[in-house]
């Protein structure tokens, strides 16, 4: 094998490398935005129960999407919070970020359990 060959195959690795690399973040990319979707959904869906809440179980519950990263958490966070302006939600419930590291409240879903952070909405404080 010469110099040559060499080189070229090197070249054709690092091509391919960055076209697997790129194809990742793609893929990742259309998964944030679906558990993104998916997050906004269950906000809006919870948010009336969570600002109407009866009883202290429904003063502050989980977001359960899966998320990676405690800052995908934050990301997520954001746009639910967008989605919620939008509907006019954000006087009346707050998306925040639950760490066990930093709260002392229970986990509530397997992620939280197994990752150590979870989203979460509960009920403004009322004036």
């Amino acid at each position: 094998m010469s110099d040559t060959d060499g080189l070229l195959n090197a070249q054709q690795r690092k091509k391919a490398a960055r076209k697997q690399r790129k194809r990742s973040e793609r893929q990742a990319h259309r998964d944030l935005d679906e558990t993104t979707s998916a997050a906004v959904e269950i906000a809006l869906e919870l948010a009336p129960r969570v600002a109407e809440a009866a009883t202290p179980e429904d003063h502050d519950l989980v977001i359960d999407v899966e998320l990676a990263s405690e800052s995908e958490a934050q990301f997520v966070r954001k746009r639910v919070n967008d989605a919620l302006s939008v509907g006019e939600w954000l006087d009346d419930v707050r998306i925040w970020v639950w760490q066990a590291a930093e709260h002392h409240r229970a986990p509530q879903s397997e992620q939280g359990r197994t990752r150590g952070f979870e989203l979460r909405m509960e009920r403004a404080p009322r004036d």
